[in-house]
């Protein structure tokens, strides 16, 4: 009787440590599922504390505080402090696993949307080193494209991408990517065919469908643009970018007060999205409040806004709130 005692107690408290971490772990899935993000990281923290050598729920919190995965609902631009904190948790969960690829991958892409562009490729690479399937060969592939298409090496990243749908023609995810790439190089004809091609494989990809109006905004055909966002939002009401992106065509075409609405409102759905605030004061500077303007444009410097992208607009916006500034430093 004693001995069975003794075992009992031994095995007792790991037992309700598994349970603990696994009640954690539901609960932050929950959380995440409802967009609480700040309750997911405390509850997989519960589980992080229950469980220190786990690698895994570092890897997940780090998620979580980058918004990896959540692009429908968050944006992917993060402030200085959450990028710390989400590479800590990655350089944790490699330091316990260092020859997860995913764990690399999620890293690698917490440095690509954070513009640290070598940073990225090397955490690719790492990843392709370790990789058993094809699938995530595939992400690797077009990480690394991106980083190396932003870093101005512009064939190297095609040659990633046409390695990448040689392994699987059928990618959105590639095809995507070479169609904004092309679009970017101004060859709306060739993006076109991209996005064409990825909608004959899967015609519900809301991703596919939103690039599609984001080229027709970027060759300038607006209204295009807008039965495009109009009938993208109608299928998927919840993906934050799309909102901006018709508010600005709204904008464009002379529709303020409904432009502000989208903006507004893909602000409460993205907070963390730097260019609805840019939008926002284009709004703002052409009905002449320019307070307003100045504090949206301060907001987007400080979420990741650069100076290299629309700087004709850039230049105009600080202008206006060097004026501001000078009327609040006169009446102080």
């Amino acid at each position: 009787m004693n001995r069975l005692i003794v075992v009992f107690f031994i095995f007792f408290p790991v037992f309700i440590h598994a349970q603990t971490e696994e009640f954690y772990l539901k609960l932050a899935e929950q959380a995440r599922k409802n967009n609480q993000y700040q309750e997911a990281i405390k509850y997989i923290s519960k589980a992080i504390a229950s469980d220190s050598l786990n690698a895994l729920y570092y890897e997940m919190r780090g998620a979580i505080i980058a918004g990896l995965g959540e692009s429908n609902k968050r944006m992917e631009y993060i402030d200085n402090q959450s990028f710390e904190n989400a590479l800590n948790d990655f350089n944790k969960a490699l330091e316990l696993e260092p020859d997860n690829p995913t764990f690399y991958q999620s890293r690698g892409m917490l440095h690509l949307n954070f513009r640290k562009y070598q940073e990225a490729v090397n955490d690719f690479d790492q990843q392709l080193k370790f990789v058993e399937y094809t699938s995530q060969k595939i992400v690797a592939l077009g990480g690394k494209a991106k980083a190396k298409f932003e870093s101005k090496e512009i064939d190297a990243s095609f040659s990633l991408l046409e390695e990448a749908l040689e392994l699987d023609s059928t990618s959105l995810l590639i095809l995507n990517n070479l169609a904004l790439q092309y679009m970017v190089l101004k060859d709306f004809e060739f993006s076109r065919i991209y996005l064409n091609k990825a909608l004959a494989i899967d015609p519900e990809d809301r991703i596919t469908h939103a690039n599609m109006g984001f080229i027709a905004l970027k060759s300038g055909k607006y209204r295009q643009a807008l039965a495009i966002f109009d009938d993208v939002i109608e299928r998927y009401p919840d993906i934050g970018l799309v909102y901006n992106n018709r508010g600005f065509v709204k904008f464009k075409l002379g529709q303020t007060e409904a432009a502000l609405k989208d903006i507004n409102y893909s602000i409460e759905i993205s907070p963390a999205n730097s260019y609805a605030y840019k939008n926002r004061a284009l709004i703002y500077l052409s009905t002449n409040q320019k307070d307003k303007a100045c504090l949206d444009l301060q907001t987007a410097k400080k979420l990741g806004y650069t100076l290299d992208y629309d700087n004709e607009v850039i230049e105009l916006l600080i202008e206006s709130c060097l004026e501001v500034n000078k009327k609040r430093i006169s009446k102080e």
